[in-house]
């Protein structure tokens, strides 16, 4: 039986995964490089995981580390948080209702 691909409009989880560590690193003011260096990993590495490149090769352990560095609870905690990212869709949904209702996040 063929596993299903994601749907276009829906990042996969490589690509959710690759946001989150994004995001937390800019939102903890910490540049790749010092992700790498905490974490114990190559900061080429942090690069492609940020971009949805690196997947199968990389372990829960690294995984795991960077969750610890972006200051998650747990793996499940920061899996969790990789799976809510939002689809760029939702996104331009979202700002197009605000654009229409003039009101603007600051």
């Amino acid at each position: 039986m063929a596993l299903k691909k994601p749907k276009q409009d829906q990042p996969d989880i490589n690509r959710r995964i690759g946001i989150a560590v994004r995001d937390l690193r800019n939102l903890h003011g910490i540049t790749q490089v010092q992700l790498a260096k905490e974490a114990c990993i190559a900061q080429s590495m942090v690069s492609m995981i940020e971009n949805g490149r690196r997947n199968a090769c990389v372990n829960l352990n690294a995984l795991q580390r960077i969750a610890r560095v972006l200051k998650q609870n747990s793996l499940s905690e920061f899996i969790a948080l990789a799976e809510n990212v939002p689809t760029a869709d939702a996104v331009i949904l979202e700002t197009e209702v605000m654009i229409k209702r003039n009101c603007y996040p600051i």
